[in-house]
């Protein structure tokens, strides 16, 4: 059998070549690529990630993750000022569909991580290479940013897939309308390298890491429930931002230790073990973004998982989606955005409980791989069935 192809801005841990990474969704490729790899079938995950370096451009590479797990690497093209930076993205774009329409053969099995930049390519591979697709998809774009024309353009190509990767149930119903194959995953289900780090019991460092995106408000939410808790706590922020992002952030972060005793902190963005450890010396683990806006009912937290896999406490806004899910009584929820009621939410957590949130993921991604198996194998033409 061909090796799956597996379509998603991706790199290891380590960043090699500088590319664009987006942690939460390289744990998520991870589990699914490992969970693939360790049923004897082999993967080619070809990532549509190009440099970040200003200083030059990076090389074409070729690296083994394991003995079934290849990255694909392209030629990346630096950046560096509004001219260079559209010509490295268009070089880019040429080059990442050069590779794709050479390597990826007729009838090939392509998984596809969902994205707005790729969205015509896919199509293309679609109609002229006749490819097995499975479309993972972990939100709709269109829902976090209000988009119409976002909208528009992506649910012109989930009808297309033969079969779905989805992030929560209620995606599944939602756009799987003729009721095809599909899987459901709700995050990473690997557990984090263990660190052996020792934890303070200076106080309970409760973590938000991800987006420091305004619209989702996570991070910003955190900050605010500074208020609310006592110097038995601290609140920290590590995550990717833009610049002016940043600076709302620390703006916001000053003013809560201007007056709270509860201080909170941003850390910067951590990337692997690093990622890791500053997890591990964290006891409860927050998603806080706002429960109000419509991406809700479409899409879940990947960071949940990211806190379990670290052995975290999780406290998180109630929605449908968390708590209908394989995890969801393991959080402790908040109703609404009041921050006081985020706060009120940490306060009330037992660490005298046996809670274990890491068995529960062991058992989930031996039942993942078990399902994206079959299901593999039945657009294969190997099963009659997809169970069987």
């Amino acid at each position: 059998m061909k090796s799956i192809k597996y379509i998603a801005y991706y790199n290891t841990d380590d960043n090699l070549e500088e590319r664009v990474v987006f942690p939460s969704a390289s744990s998520k490729i991870n589990t699914i690529s490992r969970a693939i790899g360790e049923k004897g079938l082999k993967v080619d995950i070809i990532s549509s990630s190009n440099t970040t370096s200003t200083k030059s451009n990076s090389s074409r590479k070729v690296k083994h993750i394991s003995d079934n797990i290849r990255l694909i690497l392209l030629k990346g093209y630096r950046r560096g000022g509004k001219i260079r930076n559209k010509y490295s993205g268009l070089m880019f774009k040429l080059s990442f569909g050069l590779y794709c329409w050479k390597n990826i053969k007729k009838g090939d099995t392509v998984i596809v991580y969902h994205s707005l930049n790729y969205i015509g390519l896919i199509k293309w591979l679609k109609k002229c290479k006749k490819i097995k697709l499975i479309l993972e998809v972990e939100e709709i774009y269109g829902d976090v940013s209000n988009s119409i024309e976002s909208r528009k353009i992506e649910y012109s190509l989930f009808p297309l897939a033969d079969a779905y990767i989805f992030s929560t149930a209620m995606l599944n119903r939602k756009i799987n309308t003729e009721n095809k194959p599909n899987v459901i995953i709700n995050g990473t289900y690997d557990l984090a390298k263990e660190m052996n780090v020792e934890r303070t019991d200076k106080c309970i460092r409760c973590v938000y890491a991800g987006t420091l995106d305004k619209i989702k408000g996570g991070a910003y939410k955190a900050v605010q429930s500074a208020e609310f808790l006592d110097n038995r706590f601290e609140i920290c922020i590590v995550g990717r931002g833009s610049d002016e992002e940043k600076s709302y952030l620390n703006e916001l972060i000053a003013s809560n230790n201007a007056v709270s005793d509860c201080k909170a902190v941003y850390d910067g963005e951590k990337r692997g073990d690093d990622f890791f450890r500053y997890l591990q010396e964290c006891q409860i683990g927050l998603s806080t973004q706002n429960t109000e806006e419509e991406y809700n009912n479409t899409s879940f937290p990947s960071k949940v998982l990211t806190y379990f896999s670290n052995g975290l406490r999780v406290v998180a806004g109630r929605c449908e989606n968390i708590e209908t899910s394989d995890i969801g009584d393991m959080i402790y929820y908040y109703d609404g955005n009041d921050p006081k009621e985020i706060a009120n939410a940490i306060k009330s957590i037992n660490f005298d409980d046996t809670y274990n949130p890491k068995e529960r993921l062991i058992s989930l991604k031996d039942r993942f791989g078990k399902e994206m198996f079959h299901l593999i194998m039945f657009l294969e033409g190997k099963n009659k069935n997809i169970k069987d």
